[in-house]
């Protein structure tokens, strides 16, 4: 690094801890509660290949990832297809409370698309907001 570079960096660099924090809690939180083999994913493929060898380990990696892919998939297929939409829209997003059920809220999408920038996506107060009941915990 040079001296002109190092004049420029802050005198303490403080880093953003709860920002930090917040993120992790988030990854972590979702995942653990999404799919259970995500939160200890060492820990628990290590134990798996113990009980049952490579079938267990694949099991735990491949098949999760493919789950998890295809609720992606299956948010952006049926929420634009069934469901209800609460806000005008440009486009034919709908909430669907079972896609929301499946992939953790993620089927409230036409509130995600009438209010892009916001973190909760359940508006009324039938639609379920795990996520947000988890940020407002923190």
């Amino acid at each position: 690094m040079t001296a002109a570079a190092a004049a420029r960096l802050p005198e303490k660099p403080v880093p953003d801890w709860p920002v930090i924090l917040f993120l992790a809690a988030v990854h972590l939180g979702a995942l653990a509660a999404f799919l259970p083999g995500t939160f200890s994913w060492p820990a628990l493929t290590g134990l798996l290949f113990g009980l049952g060898g490579w079938p267990f380990v694949v099991w735990d990696i491949f098949v999760r990832l493919v789950v998890v892919y295809n609720s992606t998939w299956l948010v952006n297929s049926a929420t634009h297809r069934w469901g209800y939409g609460s806000h005008p829209t440009r486009d034919r997003s709908a909430n669907c409370w079972w896609v929301a059920l499946l992939t953790y809220d993620e089927g409230w999408h036409n509130n995600h698309h009438a209010f892009p920038r916001s973190a909760r996506q359940g508006l009324c107060w039938w639609e379920l907001d795990m996520i947000w009941w988890m940020v407002r915990g923190l």
